[in-house]
Formats: C-alpha cells, structure tokens, sequence
C-alpha cells in the first residue's frame, strides 16, 4: 500500500486548487477567495498555490447543504 494510498483511505489526500474548485463546482478565482477568507481550511505552499483535503471539501459542502 503506497502512501498515497493511505492517504486517500483516511480522505486526506490533497487536492490542487483546480481540482478543489472542479470538485465543488466554481471557479478557480472564487475557489482561492474562500480559501484565504478562511472559508475552506487548505495549506499554503506559496503566495499563490494551495492545496485542500478531500475531507475538507466534503466537510464544506456537507457545512453548506440543508
């Protein structure tokens, strides 16, 4: 079992900023917003590249859904 694998088993494989706005359906200029609105928790590796665990994206839309 590679680390990855592991890493996805436990949702906290970590997802670009395209494939984080792709995954919830919005841009990548609205996606970057809530991130550093602190909308969305990521980790910042430079002033402008983020990356998201899936957990975190599901736990947003679940936050969001009625």
């Amino acid at each position: 079992v590679t680390l990855q694998q592991q890493q996805e088993k436990q949702g906290s494989s970590l997802k670009t900023c395209q494939e984080g706005a792709s995954f919830l359906g919005i841009s990548k200029c609205t996606f970057w917003n809530k991130c550093r609105s602190g909308e969305i928790p990521h980790i910042r590796l430079s002033a402008r590249c983020y990356r998201v665990r899936q957990s975190d994206l599901e736990a947003f839309i679940n936050s969001r859904t009625r």
